[in-house]
């Protein structure tokens, strides 16, 4: 991934306080990231930044939609993303502490100038993906999903759970699970 000045942060002539940045990420962003697992989406990225003398606090919140495929029907939908975390800067040299750094610390030299945010970001909208991505459900709680592609799944199952034609291997573990 290199270096991306549009989602650069400069805080070297901050004052001492709290600033406001904003950012909008989308199919541009992502194709940044040539293993990203999102290709496109519309997310509003707000990083709000709190300055002292030896730390500086980003607060991330992520407010959008993601299109993702949908575990069930494999069908594209725009997935909903809302997600808050913070991310602790502190200046220093990275050796010094290494054993106290957690996940959410990074620490930078104090020749530093400003910090490119896209990576985080990032790891942001990825975090903030369910495991199981499957359509909403709509006011009704019926899920959107391909009702053709539901009715196949549907016949499959049946079909699998009338085949007879079990692994007699599986008898055999059965067995030994009820004896002990």
């Amino acid at each position: 991934m290199k270096k991306n000045d549009l989602y650069t942060i400069p805080f070297k002539g901050l004052k001492n306080g709290i600033h406001e940045f904003q950012f909008t990420i989308d199919k541009t962003f992502f194709s940044d990231f040539d293993k990203s697992e999102v290709k496109e989406g519309n997310v509003d990225v707000r990083v709000s930044v709190e300055k002292n003398i030896q730390i500086l606090v980003f607060t991330f919140s992520l407010k959008g939609n993601v299109k993702m495929n949908c575990d069930l029907c494999l069908e594209q939908f725009d997935m909903p993303i809302d997600f808050s975390s913070k991310l602790y800067v502190r200046f220093g040299l990275e050796i010094e502490d290494s054993r106290y750094i957690g996940e959410d610390i990074k620490i930078i030299s104090e020749d530093d100038y400003e910090i490119d945010v896209s990576q985080y970001i990032y790891e942001f909208v990825h975090l903030s993906l369910p495991v199981k991505r499957v359509h909403p459900t709509d006011e009704n709680g019926k899920s959107k999903c391909n009702n053709d592609m539901l009715k196949i799944i549907k016949k499959m199952s049946q079909r699998e759970s009338s085949d007879n034609n079990i692994d007699p291997r599986w008898d055999k573990l059965k067995k030994l699970t009820i004896e002990n």
